[in-house]
């Protein structure tokens, strides 16, 4: 009868370091892939909420430049772009102001009452996007003059949304018809073609365009 010693059980020392080492490549790869996922998770929701922004800031565009009397031609002053434009159909009558600054990127709006005589105080600046990426070489507002060709004025609208760096920006761009526009609005008229309606609606507040 043969004697010999049988094998205990168990693993060795190298059996035990290939296994981790397996183990640890595996959970590397499935933490790159949660990595992974969690990214472009976080990117469709930025996406998402960049373009729910656009349709917001469409809606409040929307309605309020349709019934407009008249939009002054829009103007760069330093790093900010402005426009502003006068609603006669209400009681009493408003003027619209927005802005664009693009150090901040912030998109804001104020209003107040025209008065045909003193000054008038605008409300508080209503800040509604801070995710405004235009340059100062991408004019956020387009004006077209009413003409006997298309007797209303327009007012175009080009705005890039971003809500993170690693990620594409968002254009919106539409062109609204203002209503209640026609030839014969004050704004309309560029004799020195310098970019400035020769008489602008909207101008009874200090410090209009800062």
């Amino acid at each position: 009868m043969k004697s010999g010693h049988r094998r205990e059980g168990g693993f060795t020392l190298v059996e035990l370091t290939i296994a981790m080492s397996i183990f640890m490549v595996v959970l590397v790869l499935f933490a790159a892939a949660i990595g992974q996922f969690t990214s472009a998770t976080t990117r469709t929701v930025q996406l998402a909420d960049q373009g729910n922004e656009a349709r917001t800031i469409y809606n409040l565009f929307d309605r309020s430049v349709r019934i407009a009397a008249a939009v002054n031609r829009p103007q760069k002053v330093g790093n900010n772009w402005y426009v502003e434009w006068l609603t006669s159909v209400t009681t009493p009558n408003l003027c619209t102001q927005w802005v664009l600054r693009t150090d901040t990127h912030t998109l804001a709006l104020r209003t107040w009452v025209p008065v045909s005589t003193g000054t008038t105080t605008p409300s508080d600046w209503r800040t509604v996007s801070q995710d405004a990426v235009n340059t100062t070489a991408q004019a956020p507002f387009v004006f077209t003059a009413a003409a006997m060709t298309s007797p209303v004025q327009r007012l175009g609208i080009s705005l890039y949304y971003r809500r993170s760096p690693t990620i594409g920006a968002t254009l919106s761009t539409s062109n609204f018809v203002v209503l209640n526009s026609s030839i014969s609005s004050v704004t309309n008229p560029d004799v020195n073609n310098d970019g400035v309606s020769d008489k602008e609606v909207c101008t009874d507040i200090a410090n209009r365009r800062p």
